[in-house]
């Protein structure tokens, strides 16, 4: 019994030491979305809301939202919760729904002109705007 507890122990271990591990996040758009990787900040902090005359349509992962706050937008989770909440009351923005991970995100851009997200891995059907 010791045995196994132990072997579990360190499976544990080693999948939460994985979890932890940053990897590469790709912005990925709807088709109809062009925009410069060096648009994406201002971008994810409302400063930029449209494409050209295409209105941008955000979406957050709850599965990458770490990394790409950290690689991208340059600020943690509380300062970007509390940006999203200042810009709704005062400008109307809407806040940037959080999806489960990738596969929401990606099916959330696939099906809406102006959608802008992120993911850890790469699928058909969305623009890649840019990685890191």
């Amino acid at each position: 019994m010791t045995k196994l507890i132990r072997s579990l122990s360190l499976l544990c271990a080693s999948m939460l030491s994985c979890s932890v591990v940053a990897g590469e996040i790709f912005i990925v758009a709807h088709p109809s979305v062009s925009l410069t990787p060096d648009a994406l900040q201002d971008v994810f902090t409302g400063e930029k809301q449209f494409a050209g005359s295409q209105k941008l349509l955000l979406v957050d992962n709850a599965g990458a939202q770490k990394d790409f706050l950290d690689k991208v937008v340059k600020l943690d989770a509380k300062k970007y919760n509390s940006l999203w909440v200042k810009k709704s009351f005062r400008d109307g923005l809407a806040i940037p729904p959080v999806k489960g991970g990738d596969a929401d995100v990606l099916a959330f851009v696939k099906n809406n002109p102006g959608a802008v997200g992120y993911v850890s891995a790469l699928s058909q059907g969305v623009k890649a705007i840019g990685k890191f």
